[in-house]
């Protein structure tokens, strides 16, 4: 868990740092991005729980899994930066 909310703490510092570089309409249009990424990054580690539900290692694959997305979305931020 505390992987993850390191992670997590990447991803808002790196979030941050590249709305300060867009434009009114690109600062929209990240916003816009990143609250659908995040529904799609809840539904897929919900899905990912669900193969271990009732068990010991459900809460553990499910913070391994928000962990992954989030510091895959830290390099997809990083890609878009670059652009």
């Amino acid at each position: 868990i505390i992987e993850m909310r390191k992670a997590d703490a990447r991803l808002g510092t790196v979030y941050k740092n590249y709305m300060k570089q867009l434009s009114p309409a690109g600062k929209a249009l990240l916003k816009k991005d990143e609250i659908a990424w995040i529904k799609r990054k809840e539904q897929a580690c919900r899905n990912e729980g669900e193969k271990y539900e009732g068990g010991s290692m459900q809460g553990m694959i499910i913070a391994m899994c928000l962990e992954q997305k989030a510091n895959e979305r830290v390099s997809e931020l990083h890609r878009m930066m670059k652009k």
